[in-house]
């Protein structure tokens, strides 16, 4: 990071911290007149009289109040002088805890104005834009917020000391003070070592809120899912907020011990462990939902205002690495993929930040790890060991469980559960909501989508609520989507093995409408076409079968090769043939090169494909 370019950018986080956080720390000591010096906020507030007090603590309802978090709440007990308090921490004890402060829900905090509520929300203001965006800064800019926050600085004192009944000698003092320290920060000349040793975890907040912004941003961090999506004609994109319903998760090996854990809590679980890191292993069959559940978690992260998963909102990021990627390997590769808009300002500093942050990595699939993402998990769980308000959150396959806990040092605490699926109860809910999202994401691909009655004469006829593989969101899927686009398929009592043949079947008809519209195939016959398509799926299972005896879920490219020249020497359009049976992704690298991927849409059909060419030979 440059001195040059950035040093006013860092005298405004220094204004903030060092002048606009303690006018703030004035007006909340200001505002509660009875707190003794040795007692704690919290310990103040509820010994309140809730029959004479003013303050929005009594006078609101608690259910509405804005919550702490846990690091929160431990500071305010830990910290009876609020010296170590943010300024977000600041006004929401202002906000619940001074007297005679405007009701939480007034508009007094938000409209433009000169009263103290705004002016206190305009300070909180300040310091998110200044977390949010770039230290570079002209000089004429920073004379110009400099003279906005000491006016408005000036202003909060006066009208703190008319509320509270300050004394004007009082009110003289402090503004005084405030002056001596901003003309120090404005006219004294800077030194950026001396900047990140004094206000490391400032600039921290500053660097960590920027990245966060950024994830939420990231093509990676998806909100829909897209559920064989290579079966129909348009892209089929279904928010996972709607169809997502609450698993079953098991804690404990042996069945007379193991109990069922809420998945709200799961986080919580492996959280609390002050002097070391932890690992949360999720661990469930194939088509049990655990991206199903990254994707939703990383979605509710996502979400500044969702609060339901317990614990989440303590994680400043959330960093999501999918195994069956192979184009990084390393730490350092994973912050210059994600972070590629920030690894040039700020340098070796960003992975020191992130390093040291409040921080969340989900490792999604460890069954289907690579060569090069192994490496970059073990770097990962190496770099984070010093860390311990760092979770790592693994999910594997059961028959990965072993390789994916030799991976984990023995200086992480380690709590392990099982992701059941979809409990009996639930399941009619489950198809219900999906079929309810398809309808909304493509009501016109069908004619007569499936009514209340056919849906519940579905889940009857095939058994869904007591039958073992319907706990499966996979195959619950797999049934939604045959009931809404092909529901003459569907027989009574389907099994599992019949649902991925159905699947196969309609990639196939699929394929054949569109290699007969294939300038390249239009001309062949039938038979032609389909004696080509069934020569190039026997490449197909072979390089599949490879792929699962090394359990990589994404094609090395040398097998991409391979079955681009089987289309070749076949006459077929290798696009097309790629497209009808593989997941098409483009990877951007942390080069900025573009990586195209190709990879089975799930394990349960590799597990189903490589054993064809078993058959063959």
């Amino acid at each position: 990071m440059s001195l040059s370019t950035m040093k006013y950018g860092c005298k405004v986080i220094m204004n903030l911290e060092a002048a606009a956080k303690k006018v703030m720390q004035i007006v909340l000591i200001w505002g509660t007149p009875g707190k003794d010096p040795n007692e704690d906020f919290i310990t103040y507030v509820k010994r309140l009289d809730p029959s004479t007090s003013k303050t929005n603590y009594i006078l609101e309802d608690k259910k509405r109040h804005p919550n702490l978090n846990k690091t929160q709440k431990d500071k305010v007990k830990n910290d009876n002088s609020c010296e170590t308090y943010d300024i977000t921490l600041l006004l929401i004890l202002i906000k619940l805890y001074c007297l005679n402060m405007a009701r939480l829900n007034d508009a007094a905090w938000s409209n433009d104005g000169d009263e103290l509520e705004n002016l206190l929300y305009q300070i909180k203001e300040a310091r998110n834009n200044a977390m949010h965006e770039s230290l570079e800064m002209t000089k004429p800019e920073f004379e110009e917020n400099t003279r906005k926050l000491r006016e408005d600085l000036i202003a909060t004192l006066t009208k703190a000391k008319e509320r509270f009944h300050r004394s004007d000698a009082e009110l003289k003092e402090k503004i005084e003070k405030l002056e001596v320290v901003m003309n120090r920060i404005t006219n004294e000349p800077l030194d950026l070592d001396d900047f990140q040793r004094d206000y490391h975890s400032d600039l921290q907040d500053h660097i960590i809120s920027r990245l966060a912004d950024q994830l939420k941003q990231h093509p990676t961090y998806k909100k829909y899912v897209e559920p064989l999506d290579f079966l129909t004609t348009s892209k089929v994109s279904l928010n996972i907020e709607n169809i997502y319903v609450k698993p079953k998760f098991m804690q404990g090996r042996s069945e007379d011990k193991a109990k069922d854990v809420e998945h709200l809590d799961l986080i919580k679980l492996a959280q609390g462990r002050p002097n070391q890191p932890q690992v949360l292993v999720v661990e469930g069959l194939a088509g049990s939902g655990k991206t199903t559940l990254v994707a939703y978690m990383t979605k509710e992260w996502s979400n500044t205002s969702s609060n339901s998963i317990k614990g989440l909102n303590e994680y400043k990021l959330l960093v999501l690495v999918r195994c069956r990627d192979s184009h990084l390997s390393s730490y350092t590769d994973l912050i210059q993929y994600l972070f590629q808009p920030s690894t040039a300002e700020y340098k070796e500093l960003l992975s020191k930040l992130v390093k040291e942050s409040s921080l969340l990595v989900i490792i999604d699939g460890i069954d289907e790890v690579n060569k090069s993402s192994r490496e970059l998990i073990r770097d990962i769980l190496h770099q984070m060991q010093g860390n311990p308000k760092c979770t790592v959150m693994i999910t594997t396959r059961p028959e990965a469980l072993q390789e994916g806990l030799q991976l984990i040092p023995s200086t992480y605490y380690r709590v392990e559960v099982e992701l059941v699926g979809i409990p009996m109860g639930q399941r009619e809910d489950f198809l219900h909501r999906y079929l309810d999202e398809l309808h909304k994401t493509c009501p016109g691909t069908t004619p007569t989508p499936p009514t209340t009655d056919d849906i519940n004469q579905c889940i009857k006829q095939q058994d869904v609520e007591t039958k073992e593989h319907f706990r499966l969101p996979l195959n619950l899927s797999i049934v939604a989507i045959l009931m809404y686009f092909w529901p003459d398929k569907m027989n009574r009592n389907t099994t599992q093995t019949e649902l991925y043949s159905l699947i196969h079947e309609l990639t196939l008809e699929k394929l054949e409408k569109r290699l007969i519209d294939n300038d390249l195939t239009k001309d062949f016959g039938r038979r032609k076409r389909l004696d080509k398509v069934e020569n190039w799926l026997s490449a197909l299972y072979c390089e599949m079968f490879i792929a699962l005896t090394h359990d990589q879920l994404t094609l090395q490219e040398e097998s991409v090769n391979k079955l681009r020249s089987k289309c070749d020497t076949l006459e077929l359009p290798p696009d097309e043939m790629m497209a009808a049976f593989m997941e098409t992704r483009t990877v951007k690298t942390f080069r900025g090169c573009d990586l195209d991927c190709y990879s089975v849409p799930h394990k349960g059909f590799q597990d189903r494909y490589g054993p064809h060419i078993l058959r063959r030979v």
